[in-house]
Formats: C-alpha cells, structure tokens, sequence
C-alpha cells in the first residue's frame, strides 16, 4: 500500500514497509551495510585460517565488528578498506594475524569462550565470541 499526501500541491510518496528496501533513499545503506558484512565474513575467515586461535562463529549476533571511531556510523567503510588492504599486502595481513594470537593468548584462557576486542589507532575490531584452542588441537 503506497501512502500519497498533498502539501500545498507538493506530492509526497511513501513507500509501504514492505517497499522500503527498494527505495533508492534506502539504497546506499543497504549497500554499505551489505558490503561491511560480506568483509567482516572474508576477515573472519582469513583469520581462522591462518591464525592458531580459532573464531567460534555463533548463530546470534556477527562474529566481527570493525568501527572507525572518530567517524559516524553511516560513512564507516573501513572494514572493507581493511579487508581491501589484507588482499592487496600479505605483510599487513600476517602481522594482524599475530596481533589478534597475541591478544587471544593474553586475554583469553584454553577452552574459554569469550568476546574480544582491540583498538589499532582509532578502529575498533570487536569479535562476538573467540575460542582458544590448546595448540595440540588446532587445524591447519
């Protein structure tokens, strides 16, 4: 159902609930949005990859959170210039890996769950739940 008023000959239309994803207002979040995830998910999974400590991704809620700080929420690409950057300098991305062990390993006990989050300069990397496994254990 589309909802139409008049404001001295000025026509507004606003869509229904169900059309508002299709809006072209709604267009840009739902790219920035979209896009935030997918390389939240290529990191998550770089990370469990390569790293001796394992992300325990859990049905509710995202595995990895990555914010800019000093920027508001609605211009915060940095997740994808981070997961950018990771594919472009094997260098950069060897040293965040060891960075999020060394964090693991200080924060975290064997066999506990629990969240985890870091600050490198002004952004924020916040992982939902974080597993350390004993090194005996892990995949590679």
């Amino acid at each position: 159902m589309i909802v139409t008023f008049s404001d001295e000959n000025q026509y507004f239309t606003i869509p229904h609930n169900t059309d508002e994803d299709r809006s072209r207002g709604m267009m840009y979040f739902r790219d920035l949005i979209k896009n935030c995830e997918l390389a939240e998910k290529n990191i998550v999974d770089a990370i469990n990859e390569n790293c001796t400590n394992k992300i325990i991704l859990m049905f509710d809620g995202y595995p990895l959170t990555v914010r800019d700080m000093s920027i508001n929420w609605y211009e915060d690409d940095t997740v994808c210039k981070i997961w950018s950057h990771m594919e472009s300098h094997p260098d950069f991305s060897a040293n965040l890996y060891k960075l999020f062990d060394q964090e693991v390993n200080e924060h975290i006990k064997v066999w506990d769950v629990s969240d985890l989050q870091f600050m490198v300069s002004t952004v924020k990397f916040y992982f939902n739940k974080v597993m350390r496994l004993p090194k005996l254990y892990t995949i590679r």
